[in-house]
Protein backbone atom coordinates (compact mmCIF):
# COMPACT_ATOMS: atom_id res chain seq x y z
CA UNK A 1 0.00 0.00 0.00
CA UNK A 2 1.24 3.50 -0.80
CA UNK A 3 1.99 5.80 2.18
CA UNK A 4 -1.18 7.74 1.36
CA UNK A 5 -3.55 4.82 1.03
CA UNK A 6 -3.64 4.23 -2.74
CA UNK A 7 -3.75 0.43 -3.07
CA UNK A 8 -3.31 0.18 -6.84
CA UNK A 9 -1.78 2.81 -9.12
CA UNK A 10 -4.05 3.89 -11.96
CA UNK A 11 -3.04 4.28 -15.58
CA UNK A 12 -2.95 8.08 -15.50
CA UNK A 13 -1.66 10.71 -13.13
CA UNK A 14 -3.90 13.73 -12.50
CA UNK A 15 -2.68 17.12 -13.52
CA UNK A 16 -1.46 19.42 -10.73
CA UNK A 17 -3.23 22.77 -10.95
CA UNK A 18 -2.60 25.66 -8.58
CA UNK A 19 -5.80 27.35 -7.39
CA UNK A 20 -5.14 31.06 -7.97
CA UNK A 21 -1.48 30.09 -8.04
CA UNK A 22 0.19 29.11 -4.78
CA UNK A 23 -1.88 31.22 -2.40
CA UNK A 24 -0.32 29.91 0.80
CA UNK A 25 3.07 31.16 -0.44
CA UNK A 26 2.11 34.50 -2.04
CA UNK A 27 -1.07 36.58 -2.44
CA UNK A 28 -3.60 34.82 -4.67
CA UNK A 29 -3.90 35.67 -8.36
CA UNK A 30 -0.63 37.61 -8.47
CA UNK A 31 2.41 37.14 -10.67
CA UNK A 32 4.36 36.13 -7.57
CA UNK A 33 1.82 33.43 -6.76
CA UNK A 34 1.85 32.09 -10.31
CA UNK A 35 5.63 32.00 -10.56
CA UNK A 36 5.86 30.21 -7.22
CA UNK A 37 3.29 27.71 -8.47
CA UNK A 38 5.48 26.96 -11.49
CA UNK A 39 8.55 26.58 -9.29
CA UNK A 40 6.65 24.04 -7.17
CA UNK A 41 6.26 21.80 -10.22
CA UNK A 42 2.61 22.46 -11.08
CA UNK A 43 1.45 21.59 -14.58
CA UNK A 44 -1.28 24.21 -14.71
CA UNK A 45 -2.61 27.26 -12.94
CA UNK A 46 -6.17 28.53 -12.48
CA UNK A 47 -7.07 32.20 -12.20
CA UNK A 48 -10.05 34.55 -12.39
CA UNK A 49 -10.75 37.10 -15.12
CA UNK A 50 -12.71 40.35 -15.05
CA UNK A 51 -12.85 43.36 -17.36
CA UNK A 52 -11.96 46.78 -15.96
CA UNK A 53 -14.18 49.81 -16.52
CA UNK A 54 -11.99 50.85 -19.45
CA UNK A 55 -11.83 47.43 -21.08
CA UNK A 56 -8.65 45.80 -19.74
CA UNK A 57 -8.71 42.10 -18.89
CA UNK A 58 -7.45 41.74 -15.32
CA UNK A 59 -6.82 38.79 -13.01
CA UNK A 60 -8.37 38.99 -9.55
CA UNK A 61 -11.00 37.05 -7.62
CA UNK A 62 -12.73 39.59 -5.41
CA UNK A 63 -15.49 38.92 -2.91
CA UNK A 64 -19.27 38.89 -2.85
CA UNK A 65 -20.96 42.05 -1.60
CA UNK A 66 -22.50 41.91 1.90
CA UNK A 67 -26.02 41.78 0.46
CA UNK A 68 -25.05 38.88 -1.81
CA UNK A 69 -26.09 40.64 -5.01
CA UNK A 70 -22.73 41.30 -6.66
CA UNK A 71 -19.29 39.71 -6.99
CA UNK A 72 -15.88 41.24 -7.60
CA UNK A 73 -15.74 43.40 -4.47
CA UNK A 74 -12.18 44.43 -3.60
CA UNK A 75 -12.25 45.98 -0.13
CA UNK A 76 -11.97 42.68 1.75
CA UNK A 77 -8.25 42.14 1.20
CA UNK A 78 -7.01 45.17 -0.74
CA UNK A 79 -6.41 48.71 0.48
CA UNK A 80 -8.96 50.84 -1.40
CA UNK A 81 -8.62 53.92 0.83
CA UNK A 82 -6.99 55.89 -2.01
CA UNK A 83 -10.05 55.49 -4.23
CA UNK A 84 -12.88 57.98 -4.35
CA UNK A 85 -16.15 56.79 -2.87
CA UNK A 86 -18.60 55.42 -5.40
CA UNK A 87 -21.77 57.51 -5.83
CA UNK A 88 -23.90 54.34 -5.83
CA UNK A 89 -22.11 52.08 -3.35
CA UNK A 90 -19.68 52.30 -0.45
CA UNK A 91 -17.93 49.23 -1.86
CA UNK A 92 -15.49 49.08 -4.76
CA UNK A 93 -15.91 46.50 -7.53
CA UNK A 94 -13.49 45.45 -10.25
CA UNK A 95 -15.78 46.38 -13.12
CA UNK A 96 -16.31 49.92 -11.78
CA UNK A 97 -12.60 50.79 -11.73
CA UNK A 98 -10.18 51.69 -14.51
CA UNK A 99 -6.93 49.84 -15.03
CA UNK A 100 -5.06 52.88 -13.69
CA UNK A 101 -7.04 52.60 -10.46
CA UNK A 102 -6.77 48.81 -10.21
CA UNK A 103 -3.04 48.75 -10.91
CA UNK A 104 -2.40 51.02 -7.93
CA UNK A 105 -4.11 48.73 -5.41
CA UNK A 106 -2.12 46.47 -3.11
CA UNK A 107 -2.99 43.58 -0.85
CA UNK A 108 -2.87 44.34 2.87
CA UNK A 109 -2.24 41.82 5.66
CA UNK A 110 -4.59 43.22 8.30
CA UNK A 111 -7.85 43.98 6.55
CA UNK A 112 -11.19 42.20 6.92
CA UNK A 113 -9.98 39.09 5.10
CA UNK A 114 -6.66 37.72 6.32
CA UNK A 115 -4.49 36.30 3.58
CA UNK A 116 -3.09 32.81 4.28
CA UNK A 117 0.39 33.61 2.92
CA UNK A 118 3.28 35.14 4.93
CA UNK A 119 2.92 38.86 5.62
CA UNK A 120 6.36 39.45 4.12
CA UNK A 121 5.05 38.22 0.78
CA UNK A 122 2.02 40.48 1.03
CA UNK A 123 4.30 43.47 1.47
CA UNK A 124 6.24 42.83 -1.75
CA UNK A 125 3.30 41.77 -3.93
CA UNK A 126 2.82 43.67 -7.18
CA UNK A 127 -0.97 43.54 -6.89
CA UNK A 128 -3.52 42.88 -9.64
CA UNK A 129 -1.96 41.79 -12.96
CA UNK A 130 -3.19 42.12 -16.51
CA UNK A 131 -4.30 38.86 -18.10
CA UNK A 132 -1.72 39.41 -20.83
CA UNK A 133 1.12 39.33 -18.33
CA UNK A 134 -0.23 36.21 -16.64
CA UNK A 135 -0.53 34.36 -19.95
CA UNK A 136 2.96 35.44 -20.97
CA UNK A 137 4.28 34.00 -17.71
CA UNK A 138 2.41 30.75 -18.32
CA UNK A 139 3.91 30.53 -21.78
CA UNK A 140 7.40 31.14 -20.42
CA UNK A 141 7.12 28.56 -17.63
CA UNK A 142 5.19 25.93 -19.60
CA UNK A 143 2.18 25.94 -17.28
CA UNK A 144 -1.21 25.43 -18.89
CA UNK A 145 -3.57 28.30 -18.07
CA UNK A 146 -7.12 27.66 -16.89
CA UNK A 147 -8.93 30.94 -17.38
CA UNK A 148 -12.05 31.19 -15.22
CA UNK A 149 -14.33 33.84 -16.63
CA UNK A 150 -15.95 35.89 -13.85
CA UNK A 151 -17.00 38.99 -15.73
CA UNK A 152 -19.89 38.51 -18.13
CA UNK A 153 -18.13 40.37 -20.96
CA UNK A 154 -14.83 38.49 -20.85
CA UNK A 155 -15.24 35.61 -23.32
CA UNK A 156 -14.49 37.17 -26.70
CA UNK A 157 -11.63 39.36 -25.47
CA UNK A 158 -10.00 36.40 -23.70
CA UNK A 159 -10.21 34.30 -26.86
CA UNK A 160 -8.67 37.10 -28.92
CA UNK A 161 -5.75 37.39 -26.49
CA UNK A 162 -5.16 33.63 -26.50
CA UNK A 163 -5.13 33.70 -30.29
CA UNK A 164 -2.69 36.61 -30.36
CA UNK A 165 -0.32 34.79 -27.99
CA UNK A 166 -0.77 31.49 -29.88
CA UNK A 167 -1.97 29.71 -26.74
CA UNK A 168 -5.33 28.35 -27.87
CA UNK A 169 -3.98 24.79 -27.90
CA UNK A 170 -2.82 24.83 -24.26
CA UNK A 171 -5.47 26.95 -22.53
CA UNK A 172 -8.79 26.02 -20.96
CA UNK A 173 -11.60 28.51 -20.49
CA UNK A 174 -13.92 27.69 -17.58
CA UNK A 175 -16.90 29.36 -15.97
CA UNK A 176 -19.90 28.89 -13.72
CA UNK A 177 -21.68 31.06 -16.31
CA UNK A 178 -22.14 28.38 -18.94
CA UNK A 179 -23.36 30.85 -21.56
CA UNK A 180 -19.80 32.21 -21.62
CA UNK A 181 -18.61 28.78 -22.74
CA UNK A 182 -21.03 28.98 -25.65
CA UNK A 183 -19.58 32.38 -26.54
CA UNK A 184 -16.07 30.94 -26.33
CA UNK A 185 -16.84 28.08 -28.71
CA UNK A 186 -18.54 30.47 -31.12
CA UNK A 187 -15.42 32.62 -31.17
CA UNK A 188 -12.99 29.70 -31.50
CA UNK A 189 -14.30 26.11 -31.48
CA UNK A 190 -10.82 24.67 -30.91
CA UNK A 191 -10.38 26.13 -27.42
CA UNK A 192 -11.08 23.67 -24.61
CA UNK A 193 -13.92 24.76 -22.33
CA UNK A 194 -14.89 23.53 -18.88
CA UNK A 195 -18.27 23.77 -17.18
CA UNK A 196 -17.87 24.61 -13.49
CA UNK A 197 -20.33 23.27 -10.90
CA UNK A 198 -20.94 24.07 -7.24
CA UNK A 199 -23.66 23.30 -4.70
CA UNK A 200 -25.82 20.23 -5.26
CA UNK A 201 -24.67 18.36 -8.37
CA UNK A 202 -27.68 17.86 -10.62
CA UNK A 203 -28.26 14.44 -12.16
CA UNK A 204 -28.15 15.91 -15.65
CA UNK A 205 -24.87 17.80 -15.18
CA UNK A 206 -23.23 15.87 -18.03
CA UNK A 207 -26.08 16.70 -20.39
CA UNK A 208 -25.82 20.34 -19.31
CA UNK A 209 -22.09 20.39 -20.10
CA UNK A 210 -22.58 18.72 -23.46
CA UNK A 211 -25.37 21.14 -24.36
CA UNK A 212 -22.96 24.10 -24.17
CA UNK A 213 -20.19 22.27 -26.01
CA UNK A 214 -17.93 21.83 -22.98
CA UNK A 215 -14.96 19.48 -23.17
CA UNK A 216 -14.57 19.15 -19.42
CA UNK A 217 -16.54 19.27 -16.17
CA UNK A 218 -15.00 20.96 -13.13
CA UNK A 219 -16.55 19.55 -9.96
CA UNK A 220 -16.09 20.31 -6.28
CA UNK A 221 -13.79 17.76 -4.64
CA UNK A 222 -16.70 16.72 -2.39
CA UNK A 223 -18.74 15.76 -5.45
CA UNK A 224 -15.95 13.46 -6.57
CA UNK A 225 -15.56 11.75 -3.20
CA UNK A 226 -19.27 11.51 -2.40
CA UNK A 227 -20.23 10.33 -5.89
CA UNK A 228 -17.12 8.67 -7.37
CA UNK A 229 -19.20 7.19 -10.18
CA UNK A 230 -19.49 10.64 -11.76
CA UNK A 231 -15.87 10.45 -12.93
CA UNK A 232 -16.52 7.37 -15.05
CA UNK A 233 -19.83 8.76 -16.23
CA UNK A 234 -18.13 11.91 -17.47
CA UNK A 235 -15.31 9.95 -19.09
CA UNK A 236 -17.81 7.69 -20.83
CA UNK A 237 -19.40 10.84 -22.25
CA UNK A 238 -16.02 12.01 -23.59
CA UNK A 239 -15.50 14.66 -20.93
CA UNK A 240 -12.41 15.38 -18.86
CA UNK A 241 -12.87 15.78 -15.09
CA UNK A 242 -11.21 18.30 -12.80
CA UNK A 243 -11.84 18.56 -9.05
CA UNK A 244 -11.52 22.02 -7.51
CA UNK A 245 -10.86 22.69 -3.85
CA UNK A 246 -12.49 25.53 -1.93
CA UNK A 247 -10.48 28.59 -1.07
CA UNK A 248 -8.93 28.65 2.42
CA UNK A 249 -11.83 30.52 4.04
CA UNK A 250 -14.49 28.02 2.93
CA UNK A 251 -12.52 24.76 2.87
CA UNK A 252 -14.34 22.65 5.52
CA UNK A 253 -11.42 20.31 6.28
CA UNK A 254 -7.63 20.61 6.07
CA UNK A 255 -6.01 19.87 2.72
CA UNK A 256 -3.91 16.88 3.71
CA UNK A 257 -1.86 14.37 1.76
CA UNK A 258 -4.45 11.73 2.61
CA UNK A 259 -7.29 13.83 1.20
CA UNK A 260 -5.37 14.55 -1.99
CA UNK A 261 -4.61 10.85 -2.43
CA UNK A 262 -8.26 9.88 -2.03
CA UNK A 263 -9.33 12.36 -4.68
CA UNK A 264 -6.46 11.44 -7.01
CA UNK A 265 -7.40 7.77 -6.83
CA UNK A 266 -10.91 8.34 -8.21
CA UNK A 267 -9.57 8.33 -11.75
CA UNK A 268 -10.05 12.02 -12.52
CA UNK A 269 -7.79 14.06 -14.80
CA UNK A 270 -6.83 17.15 -12.80
CA UNK A 271 -6.92 18.61 -9.29
CA UNK A 272 -7.05 22.35 -8.62
CA UNK A 273 -5.57 22.74 -5.13
CA UNK A 274 -4.33 25.41 -2.73
CA UNK A 275 -1.15 23.45 -1.90
CA UNK A 276 0.33 22.47 -5.29
CA UNK A 277 3.69 21.47 -3.82
CA UNK A 278 1.97 19.00 -1.50
CA UNK A 279 0.02 17.47 -4.38
CA UNK A 280 3.19 17.13 -6.45
CA UNK A 281 4.77 15.16 -3.60
CA UNK A 282 1.66 13.02 -3.06
CA UNK A 283 1.60 12.01 -6.72
CA UNK A 284 5.31 11.21 -6.67
CA UNK A 285 4.65 8.89 -3.72
CA UNK A 286 1.65 7.26 -5.38
CA UNK A 287 3.08 6.75 -8.87
CA UNK A 288 6.63 5.53 -9.55
CA UNK A 289 8.56 7.48 -12.20
CA UNK A 290 8.21 4.62 -14.68
CA UNK A 291 4.42 4.82 -14.50
CA UNK A 292 4.46 8.59 -14.82
CA UNK A 293 6.66 8.42 -17.93
CA UNK A 294 4.61 5.67 -19.55
CA UNK A 295 1.44 7.61 -18.91
CA UNK A 296 2.88 10.73 -20.49
CA UNK A 297 3.77 8.84 -23.67
CA UNK A 298 0.18 7.58 -23.91
CA UNK A 299 -1.34 11.04 -23.51
CA UNK A 300 -2.21 11.59 -27.16
CA UNK A 301 -3.95 8.24 -27.50
CA UNK A 302 -6.93 8.86 -25.23
CA UNK A 303 -8.92 12.02 -24.51
CA UNK A 304 -9.29 11.15 -20.84
CA UNK A 305 -5.49 10.91 -20.49
CA UNK A 306 -4.67 14.15 -22.25
CA UNK A 307 -3.99 16.05 -19.05
CA UNK A 308 -0.94 13.93 -18.14
CA UNK A 309 1.29 15.09 -20.98
CA UNK A 310 3.73 16.91 -18.72
CA UNK A 311 3.86 14.54 -15.78
CA UNK A 312 7.14 12.86 -16.68
CA UNK A 313 8.82 15.86 -15.03
CA UNK A 314 7.41 14.81 -11.64
CA UNK A 315 10.18 12.25 -11.35
CA UNK A 316 12.73 15.06 -11.51
CA UNK A 317 11.03 17.55 -9.14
Amino acid sequence: MSPHGADQPRASVPLVMGHRGALYAAPENTLESFMTCAQMGADSVEFDIWTSKDGHLVVVHGETSPDGTRKGMLCGMMDVSQLEASPTSRHHFVEDLTWAELSGLRFQPNLKIKLPCPEAQVAVSTGIPLLRHVLEMCKKTGMRPTCELKGLDTAHATVELLEELQMTDVATISSFHHNLLVQTKQANPSIRTAALYEGVLQEDFIAQAKSVGADEVDLCWMHVLDQPQVVKQAHDAGLLVMAWFNGPRTMPVPETAELYARVANTGLDAMCVNHPALLVQVLKDMWPPAIQTATAHAADADLTHEFVSRHAVLAEV
